[in-house]
């Protein structure tokens, strides 16, 4: 049995379950639909442009407020918002699939005080307002190597721009990658914004899945930090 409404749901009256049955996460194929569920919990964001200068009222308090471009399947999101209570986190994912895999992982482990935005960077990054966020993570995204593709690396300029203006001064930038050319086109382009940037991979750090990999083969991290003027 479904609820017929969010409110229902936020009612209290229909456990996690009912929306993501265990095992889900071994479910996610493209073609799942959105549809798939008669309500979105209210912890998934669809319309993220709804979200903007709202989001202490989202989360039901007033906090430093964290955001992963590009989470994945959650395990370094999850981790880092357990390490960080006193912190409200937000995930950006464009794949649905992947959120709910997410949000299972941070159900079973009483992680709550994250939320989720469905869609790509560009468009996700509109549930903020200018000077809302204290921090941005962006963990190995796609390099996108060939220089006609250049616009859709998410340390593009433009992307960068977007980062400055929804830092707050103060805001920290958080940036890590396995690809040398989109390192140093990252830290590049960063100097024509206002950041201090600091060059460095931290030993003590939560992984993600892909970083435990691509360690145990011996590749090169490489990462950086940058705080808004």
């Amino acid at each position: 049995m479904k609820p017929d409404s969010l409110a229902e749901y936020r009612s209290g009256a229909y456990s996690a379950s009912t929306f993501w049955p265990d095992g889900f996460e071994k479910m996610g194929k493209k073609s799942l639909a959105l549809d798939y569920y008669q309500a979105t919990p209210y912890d998934v964001v669809l319309k993220p442009e709804r979200c903007q200068g709202a989001w202490a009222e989202h989360f039901g308090r007033q906090a430093p407020l964290h955001v992963e471009i590009g989470m994945g399947l959650g395990e370094h999101l999850i981790q880092f918002a357990s390490a960080h209570p006193n912190m409200n986190h937000v995930g950006l994912e464009l794949k649905m699939h992947r959120i709910y895999t997410a949000r299972q992982k941070a159900l079973r482990r009483g992680v709550r005080h994250v939320r989720y935005v469905l869609g790509d960077a560009s468009h996700s990054l509109r549930a903020f307002n200018r000077e809302e966020v204290d921090r941005l993570t962006l963990l190995f995204p796609d390099p996108w190597s060939a220089e006609r593709f250049a616009r859709r690396r998410l340390t593009h300029p433009e992307m960068l721009q977007i980062y400055a203006t929804l830092l707050k001064p103060g805001g920290h930038l958080h940036f890590r990658t396995d690809d040398p050319d989109l390192f140093n086109y990252t830290c590049h382009h960063l100097t024509a914004f206002p950041f201090n940037v600091n060059i460095s991979v931290l030993r003590t750090r939560v992984l993600t899945d892909f970083e435990k990999r691509w360690l145990t083969l011996g590749r090169q991290i490489y990462g950086l930090d940058a705080w808004r003027h």
